[in-house]
């Protein structure tokens, strides 16, 4: 194989991790689209100012059903932890 073809298969391999991942873990990216599935966007969180950092909100009214899921499955792991 050449190193194009490996290039290759490893980002197929990678790709549907880094997706997983951001799914379970919302995070502010500065890029633009660098996901496919589920893109993060500035508007999605809040600035907490006691805490000093952004937050995920709990409702956007312009999510699709792979982000309000993901908002919800967030939020639900955030009150099990607070327990």
């Amino acid at each position: 194989m050449n190193p194009i073809m490996y290039w290759v298969v490893l980002n197929l391999l990678i790709w549907p991790l880094e997706e997983i991942y951001n799914y379970n873990h919302p995070h502010i990216n500065r890029q633009k689209k660098f996901h496919f599935i589920l893109d993060w966007e500035l508007e999605d969180f809040y600035y907490c100012t006691k805490q000093k950092k952004y937050k995920l909100k709990k409702y956007r009214k312009s999510d699709a059903k792979c982000k309000a899921k993901a908002r919800r499955k967030w939020h639900e792991q955030q009150a099990n932890k607070a327990r």
